[in-house]
């Protein structure tokens, strides 16, 4: 697979992070904490990869192409990975990518594992990680509540303060703080 110039990068990143995981899997040196560290630089790395690639034009078919086969070699590389760590989300991750049987284990790649050209994708229409969404929901409203309680203007020496409104992601004001806090939290970790 041929890439442009600005997928290169990507490519690089993606078997830098293979021998990352690698090494970390190894006897002499293994560490759970460097293997999720290798899988969570290669879901980041992803991600802004996929923000960046969106841009190309519909009549630039070869490297709208390249660009997906590389997201999905990284996806497939992730759950080859992360099957000994979180071996459900690498089998379910594995197999919706297509494939039969579930990698061999212990068998590490050199480079990311490719999706072959046609394969049959499948499921991919629920979170991987269920529950996720409250907690995240959860953490943004207490963010923008506390947001809004230093933002509240401080009573006089003696009065009694009214306890701050909670303020949810669809109660922020426009303009204020709160947005800016929601704004970086409502991500959630994932693409929309």
């Amino acid at each position: 697979m041929g890439t442009a110039a600005s997928q290169a990068p990507f490519a690089a990143e993606l078997r830098q992070l293979v021998g990352a995981a690698t090494r970390a899997y190894q006897a002499d040196g293994f560490s759970p904490r460097r293997v999720v560290a290798a899988c969570d630089g290669l879901v980041r790395a992803a991600g802004a990869f996929a923000a960046a690639e969106t841009f190309w034009r519909p009549e630039a078919v070869d490297r709208r192409r390249t660009a997906t086969a590389l997201e999905l070699a990284a996806a497939a590389t992730l759950a080859v990975l992360a099957s000994p760590v979180m071996p459900g989300f690498g089998a379910r991750l594995w197999s919706e990518l297509g494939f039969a049987s579930p990698p061999a284990p212990g068998s590490w790649p050199a480079e990311p594992v490719a999706v072959p050209a046609g394969q049959r994708l499948h499921g991919m229409d629920r979170p991987y990680f269920a529950g996720i969404d409250a907690g995240c929901d959860a953490l943004a409203a207490a963010a923008a509540a506390r947001i809004a309680a230093r933002a509240a203007p401080r009573a006089a020496p003696g009065a009694r303060r009214q306890p701050a409104a909670p303020v949810g992601p669809a109660q922020s004001s426009p303009g204020g703080p709160e947005p800016q806090a929601l704004n970086a939290i409502s991500s959630k970790g994932r693409r929309a």
